[in-house]
């Protein structure tokens, strides 16, 4: 029996149209809709991709909806092997040049996809119509485990994990974007059809049981039949068309991502409705950092992607799918592209601030890029400072981390939330046996992060922190306070700027007139120097720097002295001079100064 009304399709009829739709026929008319709708002839064939998985989720769901649970499993292989056994056949009239070419990558797209969408579907719908599940389950854990056997081709299992992790998702739980990035290619396709199909059902999320959703059919069709309706503007979430700026807008956005500090909230607030349309803009450019434009003729499409990651991280926009767009760089394989790009991405995260730390949190959760994880964890825990769930993880990590996995390294990340609760956990990681020289470095860093006060003694190599007594035979034999070495920092960019100076000097009075340009830049150069030393930080006697009017403790980031660190202090770094994030390197490599000697600034 129906259980939809009668203006409501069954899903034999859909099934209909998705034959329909798969056909030159079909095609044809997809080409006459779009056309029509302006949409650009080189987005045809992802636009009918997800147009025929738009038309096949509705029929998986539907078939559930008006299925018995006795039946569903009959019912579910029929419609799997309908939807395999797609073919296109002749084309119903002549194209030519790019309108062939068009349709034959569009075929290739969806015949490629058809098999392991169906597959992924399939196995959704079953634990979803059968109860086969626990609603409370985290489905990312399911997914962890489905990529873990669909690497160790164990097919049937990875299968069955997915598909119970699709229909705790379809009950509303978060499924975090990474997967897409992650794994073999099978279990990526995979997840390319849960997140297609998560993205149709996403207004009508989260489905209730499937009693209940049966007894409330006819709404969940006539919602899927606006959906079908709202075709384009899913093509258009996901294929946005690269505008051409202005000149104008071009070197505002530009200037914007060469700051070497994020807006604030008054500039924000004076950039009004242009704050949202530059950061579109710079997830477009980021997006379509490898599409050929002649606004960006003098940039490689690596120049393009980082001032799109600087727009942002200054914008500190986190509208929309921003924080998934930076995150999915780092999933990206590990080449100098991506590299390059990671410091660039954790700074902008920062930014962004609490917006950014549910994504961040799944990232440091479910990656296996170990890497990346641990520089991940300490933006988790900058962007989740004064968050209950983000401690408790933190200080997990720490206590389970041995020092074979850098324990010591995992105490930064501890003492970047700011919390006095982590302090115990490093004074007792301190006073453990096996810790020496670079260990015992990181976590003596972690505790002045932590404004601990603390006294060593050189001659004896003890540290003496009041409230836990003296560690013996612990302070590294290279230790320098933060006093030191700023101060070392400082004679060296003495050394090197009068050195720099006294060569770029030909002792020729006759040329000097001719070198007023040159010599007025250094001179000024000089003086801007004296200037912030003469704006200088106090330290006090453990070392640590602090405002010279509140005692605060002051954080030196991207060449200048702040109150709160807004971006992650990378360990033992050494800054030489004043200077901006993107400017030439001072070593004379040719590289920017954060893929340089800043690269772990």
């Amino acid at each position: 029996m129906n259980i939809l009304s009668e203006s409501d399709k069954k899903w034999e009829d859909w099934l209909t149209e998705f034959s329909a739709i798969t056909s030159s026929t079909g095609w044809d008319e997809f080409e006459r809709v779009v056309t029509a709708n302006d949409i650009d002839v080189n987005e045809w064939a992802i636009a009918y991709a997800i147009k025929v998985q738009i038309t096949l989720n509705k029929v998986f769901l539907l078939a559930c909806l008006q299925t018995p649970t006795a039946k569903i499993d009959g019912v579910l292989a029929s419609i799997a092997k309908h939807a395999n056994s797609v073919n296109f056949g002749k084309h119903a009239r002549d194209l030519k040049g790019e309108m062939r070419a068009n349709y034959r990558q569009s075929i290739r797209i969806v015949t490629g996809l058809m098999p392991r969408m169906v597959d992924a579907l399939v196995h959704v719908f079953q634990s979803y119509a059968h109860d086969d599940y626990d609603p409370g389950a985290d489905p990312n854990l399911l997914l962890q485990e489905a990529r873990a056997r669909a690497a160790a081709r164990d097919r049937r299992a990875a299968l069955t994990a997915l598909g119970r992790a699709g229909a705790v998702a379809l009950r509303g739980a978060h499924v975090w974007s990474g997967w897409l990035h992650s794994g073999v290619d099978e279990y990526r396709q995979w997840m390319v059809s849960l997140t297609a199909m998560l993205d149709v059902y996403k207004d009508m999320l989260p489905l209730r049981s499937i009693t209940e959703e049966r007894q409330r059919a006819g709404e969940l069709a006539a919602m899927l039949s606006a959906k079908q309706r709202d075709l384009f503007s899913v093509v258009y979430r996901r294929q946005i068309p690269l505008e051409k700026p202005s000149e104008k807008f071009l070197k505002e956005w530009i200037d914007i991502a060469h700051r070497d500090e994020p807006l604030s909230d008054a500039e924000i607030a004076r950039l009004g409705d242009r704050h949202k349309i530059l950061g579109d803009f710079s997830l477009r450019t980021l997006q379509f950092s490898n599409a050929q434009s002649d606004e960006f003729d003098e940039f490689d499409m690596y120049d393009i992607a980082d001032l799109a990651v600087n727009a942002l991280g200054n914008l500190r926009y986190a509208d929309g799918d921003v924080v998934d767009q930076l995150i999915a760089l780092l999933m990206a394989e590990d080449d100098e592209f991506d590299a390059d790009l990671a410091e660039s991405v954790y700074w902008a995260l920062i930014q962004m601030g609490s917006a950014a730390k549910p994504r961040v949190f799944d990232f440091v959760r479910y990656t296996e890029q170990e890497d990346a994880r641990i520089s991940m964890m300490e933006v988790l825990a900058v962007t989740g400072r004064g968050s209950e769930d983000v401690f408790t993880y933190l200080s997990q990590q720490f206590d389970a981390a041995s020092w074979a996995d850098d324990k010591s390294g995992y105490a930064k990340a501890l003492a970047l939330t700011h919390d006095q609760r982590a302090i115990p956990l490093i004074v007792e990681a301190l006073q453990h046996p096996a810790v020496i020289d670079d260990d015992a470095w990181e976590l003596l860093d972690a505790l002045q992060e932590l404004e601990v006060t603390f006294y060593i003694n050189h001659d004896t190599r003890s540290v003496n922190i009041p409230a836990y007594g003296v560690i013996e035979d612990v302070l590294p034999t290279d230790w320098r306070s933060r006093k030191e070495l700023d101060e070392e920092a400082e004679e060296e960019w003495d050394a090197d700027a009068t050195e720099d100076w006294v060569d770029g000097w030909d002792g020729d009075d006759d040329e000097e007139d001719d070198d007023d340009d040159d010599d007025d830049g250094d001179t000024d150069e000089r003086e801007d120097a004296e200037d912030e030393r003469e704006d200088d930080v106090v330290y006090d006697e453990q070392g640590i720097p602090r405002c010279p009017e509140c005692n605060a403790q002051m954080h030196y980031i991207a060449g200048r002295w702040v109150h709160d660190p807004s971006i992650v202090a990378h360990r033992r770094q050494i800054v030489m001079k004043v200077i901006g994030r993107n400017d030439p390197c001072p070593c004379g490599s040719g590289k920017k100064y954060k893929y340089c000697h800043g690269r772990n600034a």
